[in-house]
């Protein structure tokens, strides 16, 4: 079932969150995937 704008609103993370964790996975030498798809 699709979900509605509202309920995916509500899962995008925080964009600080996502940036710091970003730099501290690469600064390992780590790899972060983000599920980012298309919107058509």
């Amino acid at each position: 079932m699709a979900k509605s704008k509202r309920q995916a609103a509500q899962d995008w993370k925080p964009e600080k969150g996502l940036v710091q964790r970003l730099v501290d996975i690469v600064g390992k030498e780590g790899n972060y995937l983000l599920n980012v798809g298309l919107t058509a």
